[in-house]
């Protein structure tokens, strides 16, 4: 009859075991099968053979990992005889579906539970007790010479350590090998501002996706979106404090007071977002070398160009949203060397208000629907500028970039692409500028020159109409879930 029971695949990844054996007590104490070779083959399906046998005593708080074998890799098995440890296994295996997961389990005297890590995996432990000691099985020997490790605090593993009771986790005690691994991918800090807005939001998911799909050895983005509470911009010495805090390599500077009409009435709110709130984030930036990607737009041309705008011609803007934003780009250029600006025009997603969502919402209404008809520019999918933004920020080619998709149109013609994607009869009407009442002053050419992409060896984002259809498809999909 058999001595365990087992529990496969723990925290869902394939190969992890916790073998919790039988226990037999009475007055007298207990006693168990700690290993059984046949038991440990029909229950847990084990077949490896174990060929050497450690045992670690630990202080409290101390913390051994995370470790590994390159080439002769090891597989575990661990109980804590003494006291009590927190294990953690860290899956490295490259066909793994669980690849850059981890898992841990607390291991004691008490619960007696063994924890079994196949080959392919860095482990590490942290001693919860004043003193532990740990027993472990290996399928291979120790190979001097072969053995590697990763950071136990890298921030790209995020594992979370529990402190010991009434314990500091600043106060972890690391030796100097273990504090010194390299970690598992290069971590870059990333603050987002306007976190919670259209583009900042999508900003995130990209990075976040980007997360999910790196491998060991790649860029990790370690995102900061604090709210407005956190970290208001105008306010240079919170700000500051805020930088000081977090240490961002990168910045993506997304907020701004970009209601175009609103700012007309509200000059000093937007100055001071987007000219004093710009100019805090580069000093702080600039203080602590961190690399810089500013949000601007086609509002700071007066559109009386005949062809597409360069990168290099002479901004004249037309209202006071593109005044700021024209100075907010000369306060980035005069602070800082290691920045990019992006001259972006017509945002459009399937969140949020913007120019496509509100078309649809306004459809839904049956009214008619006046769109300017004499204003060209480009539409730019939030998606397909999110993936641009973080393509970008990990090379060395700063400077003015003009990122919109491809193509151009009027505003009536992407209103009529919208609607025709979506399968839906509106009743538009096409309008001049000068019929279509507005506090600001608009430009007639927002088109923008990607030439800027060329130069520098970036693929163009995909033409505007492909952006509207997957905008759209995304909210049908949305709206059946």
């Amino acid at each position: 009859m058999s001595q365990i029971s087992v529990e496969k695949n723990v925290g869902g990844i394939e190969g992890l075991l916790v073998i919790t054996p039988t226990v037999h007590e009475d007055n007298r104490g207990f006693v168990m099968e700690s290993f059984n070779e046949r038991d440990i083959l029909e229950e847990a399906g084990l077949t490896c053979k174990f060929v050497q046998e450690n045992h670690v005593c630990s202080k409290k708080g101390v913390i051994r990992g995370m470790h590994y074998q390159k080439t002769q890799p090891q597989g575990k098995l661990l109980r804590a005889v003494v006291g009590e440890v927190y294990d953690v296994a860290f899956d490295l295996r490259p066909d793994s579906a669980t690849y850059g997961k981890w898992f841990g389990i607390t291991l004691s005297a008490e619960n007696k539970k063994q924890f079994y890590i196949p080959a392919g995996f860095a482990h590490g432990f942290v001693s919860l007790s004043d003193n532990s000691e740990l027993i472990y099985k290996l399928t291979d020997f120790y190979k001097p010479g072969d053995d590697a490790g990763l950071r136990y605090n890298d921030p790209s593993m995020e594992i979370e350590w529990p402190g010991p009771k009434s314990f500091a986790k600043k106060n972890y005690i690391v030796n100097e090998r273990d504090a010194n691994w390299p970690d598992f991918k290069k971590t870059v800090k990333v603050l987002v501002t306007g976190a919670s807005g259209l583009l900042g939001s999508e900003v995130i998911k990209e990075l976040e996706r980007r997360n999910a799909v790196s491998k060991q050895g790649d860029i990790y983005f370690q995102i900061f979106a604090p709210s407005h509470a956190r970290l208001e911009i105008r306010d240079q010495i919170q700000t500051d404090r805020y930088f000081d805090e977090v240490k961002p390599d990168l910045v993506f500077h997304n907020a701004a007071y970009s209601k175009v009409d609103g700012a007309e009435i509200s000059k000093e709110e937007c100055r001071r977002i987007n000219i004093d709130g710009t100019r805090n984030l580069a000093e702080a930036a600039k203080k602590h070398g961190a690399k810089f990607l500013y949000i601007s737009t086609d509002y700071v041309f007066d559109g009386d160009a005949k062809e597409p705008y360069e990168t290099n011609d002479t901004t004249c803007p037309i209202n006071t949203y593109g005044k700021t934003k024209r100075d907010g780009e000369n306060v980035v250029k005069e602070l800082l060397t290691e920045y990019y600006i992006l001259r972006v025009s017509w945002l459009i997603g399937s969140k949020g208000k913007n120019f496509l969502t509100t078309m649809l919402n306004l459809a839904k209404k049956g009214e008619e629907i006046k769109v300017v008809c004499d204003q060209y520019g480009s539409p730019t999918s939030i998606k397909d500028l999110a993936g641009f933004m973080c393509d970008v920020a990990v090379t060395d080619k700063y400077g003015i970039y003009h990122v919109t998709n491809e193509g151009f149109c009027s505003w009536y013609e992407l209103a009529e692409e919208i609607f025709k994607a979506a399968g839906i009869k509106a009743k538009l009407k096409a309008v001049t500028s000068e019929e279509y009442e507005s506090k600001a002053n608009r430009p007639k050419n927002s088109r923008l020159s990607k030439a800027c992409l060329d130069r520098n060896g970036f693929k163009r984002l995909p033409d505007w109409k492909d952006a509207v259809a997957k905008i759209v498809e995304e909210i049908n999909l949305d709206g059946q879930d």
